[in-house]
């Protein structure tokens, strides 16, 4: 674990750490949560994976460019953004991604140092409180206009709030593609992979420098 006064100095540099999702795929404007304690940045053995994966709408190129989404393998985020999905996108959530023309391939790699918890919530910020308690008042006001105020504030506030923040640095390439019938989608695709790979080989070896921020696992 680091220092409570290191852990403050990190805390400084990332405004963005207490910040929750919002419906649209970005980071919310303004914070939503106070935490309990200051969260405790553990520590981790550098270590560089690469991911990689197609996404087929704006929402979803929003989640990966926002750092969000970049693990499809994991059940709780995929069933979180699921449920964001068919509430916000519903026309998305039940359409075929093979229908989508744009599309996008992305490659990452990352280089992982530190983690912290961030699901030590004490209280709604006086502000979100107060948001949310103007959308819902009138207690007897039409549900779908009530609604429609919700959104409003999940818009500024965020409405997916993440268990943990991952520190580290990450290598982000894309490539933009259309596909105009379901026959050509293969051959767009792997278009697309070529040109992110021969970039992504120029650049990987920079990015593997080391880092100021070195660590070893913490029990």
């Amino acid at each position: 674990m680091l220092e409570p006064n290191v852990t403050k100095e990190i805390l400084e540099r990332l405004p963005d750490w207490n910040r929750a999702i919002t419906p649209s795929g970005k980071v919310a404007k303004e914070p939503c949560f106070v935490q309990q304690r200051m969260p405790l940045i553990t520590l981790l053995r550098q270590d560089h994976t690469s991911a990689r994966l197609v996404t087929h709408s704006a929402w979803t190129h929003q989640l990966v460019d926002n750092g969000i989404l970049w693990d499809t393998s994991n059940d709780i985020t995929m069933r979180s953004l699921a449920m964001t999905q068919l509430l916000f996108y519903p026309q998305q959530h039940t359409a075929d991604p093979v229908d989508h023309a744009a599309k996008c391939f992305h490659a990452f790699l990352f280089k992982t140092c530190a983690w912290m918890p961030v699901n030590q919530i004490l209280r709604p910020t006086l502000k979100f409180q107060r948001a949310l308690e103007h959308a819902l008042t009138p207690p007897n006001q039409d549900p779908r206009h009530a609604l429609q105020k919700l959104i409003i504030v999940f818009h500024v506030f965020g409405f997916l709030w993440p268990q943990r923040v991952i520190l580290g640095r990450r290598m982000h390439l894309k490539k933009p593609y259309r596909v105009r019938s379901r026959r050509d989608r293969l051959l767009q695709l792997r278009i697309a992979m070529d040109k992110v790979y021969q970039k992504f080989q120029q650049e990987k070896a920079e990015f593997k420098k080391p880092s100021s921020l070195q660590g070893t696992d913490e029990e």
